[in-house]
C-alpha cells in the first residue's frame, strides 16, 4: 500500500485530499475503511469519501481547525488480511506574508 506523509501541517479554508491506493496488483475483493483519531470517519456536508476498486479517496471541501487529528486508510482483502497506513493532519491559522494555493503542503 502507498504510505501517506507521517505529517501535513495546512491552513483553513483550503480542500485537500487525502487518498489512499492498493499497489500490490491484487484488487480482488478490498474494502477500505478510514479513521480519524481511532474512530471511523463517515462523510460528511464537508468530506466526501469515493472508493473504487484499487483506491480510496477523502477530500475535505474546506479545511477547518477541527479537521485536525491522525487519518487511517486500512484495507481488507477477501482473505480477511489487512494492511494500513496513516497520517497526522494539522490544520492551522493563516500566517502574514505567506501565500498558501489550494492543496500546497506546508512543510
Amino acid at each position: 500500500m502507498l504510505g501517506f506523509h507521517p505529517q501535513v501541517q495546512l491552513i483553513p479554508n483550503i480542500s485537500y485530499v487525502l487518498q489512499c491506493l492498493e499497489i500490490t496488483g491484487n484488487s480482488e475483493s478490498l474494502t477500505f475503511s478510514w479513521a480519524k483519531d481511532n474512530h471511523r470517519l463517515l462523510p460528511s456536508n464537508n468530506l466526501k469519501i469515493e472508493t473504487s476498486l484499487t483506491s480510496s479517496i477523502v477530500t475535505f471541501l474546506k479545511l477547518q481547525p477541527q479537521n485536525s487529528g491522525n487519518y487511517e486508510c486500512r484495507v481488507k482483502n477477501s482473505q480477511d488480511e489487512s494492511d494500513f497506513t496513516s497520517t497526522q493532519l494539522l490544520v492551522k491559522g493563516w500566517k502574514l506574508g505567506v501565500n498558501v494555493l489550494a492543496n500546497d503542503v506546508i512543510l
